[in-house]
């Protein structure tokens, strides 16, 4: 769990071994250059140069690599399951003549069903939800008493 404290943000820095460690089902699928392109991806969804929101570099280590596995699943696949290639999650499956049903990414919010495609993106979705909220910054404060700045 490396990185840097940024300005107000944290900096991660990938660890393909603590990848792997944490996340052995894709020892076969994801190549150390290929977690390279999904670190520099994941860090688009989650930004990670020291402006984001997320001040723990833990954290920030931590989400950024289920990122990757996310990316990982959908696109290289893991040993527990191939690659879909399509959006949307197989609801009915049979084997005689093949045939497939697929469940659209419908949801109470459209990005929430794109993360909740895999275990993985489902947990980025929810260690990101503090970095969700609302935060409102107060503007100037304006004065309109006309007579403020004469001192009788």
């Amino acid at each position: 769990m490396n990185g840097d404290q940024g300005q107000g943000g944290a900096v991660a820095t990938l660890d393909y071994n603590y990848f792997i460690t944490l996340f052995p089902e894709f020892t076969n699928t994801i190549s150390e250059p290929m977690y390279e392109i999904y670190w520099d991806i994941a860090g688009k969804y989650c930004r990670n140069d020291g402006t984001g929101l997320v001040s723990d570099q833990d954290t920030q280590f931590i989400i950024l690599n289920l990122l990757c596995a996310h990316l990982g699943q959908l696109f290289a696949g893991s040993s527990l399951m191939p690659a879909l290639p399509f959006p949307g999650a197989v609801s009915s499956a049979t084997e005689g003549s093949v045939s497939m049903g697929i469940t659209a990414l419908i949801g109470r919010n459209p990005n929430a069903a794109w993360y909740q495609q895999t275990k993985y993106g489902a947990a980025a979705w929810d260690l990101m939800a503090p970095y969700r909220l609302f935060r409102y910054f107060p503007g100037p404060r304006r004065v309109f008493d006309p007579f403020y700045s004469r001192r009788w």
